[in-house]
C-alpha cells in the first residue's frame, strides 16, 4: 500500500518514506502529515486542514504543532535524499513539490 509522488513513496503499512533505495520511519503524526500532503501534492494543504484531519476539531493544538512536524519530515526527506520539498507559503499553508 504504497503512495508515490516522483521518486519519493509513502508506505501505508510501515509509516517509512523511501526513496532510492533509502528509507526513513516516521512518527504517526508524521505519517499523517505526509500522507495528507502527498495525497494533494502540488496543492497548498493549510495548518488548519492539517490539525482538523489529524487532531480533530476540538482540539487546542495550534500551528506550531504542525510546524515542528513539518521540519523534522524535512530533515528525514533530506536524510533519504528525496527530490521532494515541503515548501511553507505565507498565510496560506504547506505545499509539497518536486525540487528542481
Amino acid at each position: 500500500d504504497l503512495l508515490t509522488f516522483g521518486a519519493l513513496s509513502l508506505n501505508r503499512s510501515t509509516y517509512e518514506l523511501v526513496c532510492n533505495g533509502r528509507t526513513q520511519s516516521l512518527s504517526g503524526k508524521e505519517f499523517q502529515v505526509m500522507e495528507m500532503l502527498m495525497q494533494n501534492p502540488n496543492a497548498i494543504v493549510t495548518a488548519e486542514q492539517l490539525i482538523t484531519h489529524i487532531w480533530g476539531w476540538n482540539t487546542d493544538v495550534d500551528t506550531s504543532v504542525v510546524y515542528v512536524h513539518v521540519s523534522n519530515i524535512r530533515k528525514k526527506l533530506d536524510a533519504i535524499s528525496a527530490p521532494v520539498a515541503i515548501k511553507f507559503v505565507k498565510g496560506a499553508g504547506y505545499i509539497l513539490g518536486v525540487t528542481v
